[in-house]
């Protein structure tokens, strides 16, 4: 019985031990929604809400010769009011 016991332990053991080793690399799961966007991709900066996004889905407005790029049309408004 003791025997038993023992090779239950070493097995208990050496389990632990190749756990903490070498721990299993986990994927971190999409969740549902947008995908992520590339990192290829240049990123501006709304000059209202200060919020980064994609050149690409930004709102473009050129405001005495400089373009300037916004998240949504409430930051654009609020970039115009504060301009005129």
């Amino acid at each position: 019985m003791k025997q038993l016991l023992f090779v239950a332990l070493i097995i208990a053991l050496g389990y632990l031990i190749s756990a903490l080793l070498f721990p299993k690399r986990r994927v971190p799961r999409q969740t549902g929604g947008r995908t992520p966007t590339p990192v290829t991709q240049d990123l501006v900066r709304d000059p209202v809400c200060h919020l980064y996004l994609p050149r690409a889905e930004a709102m473009r407005r050129k405001v005495r010769g400089q373009e300037h790029f916004f998240c949504s049309p409430g930051c654009l408004d609020k970039f115009l009011a504060l301009r005129s």
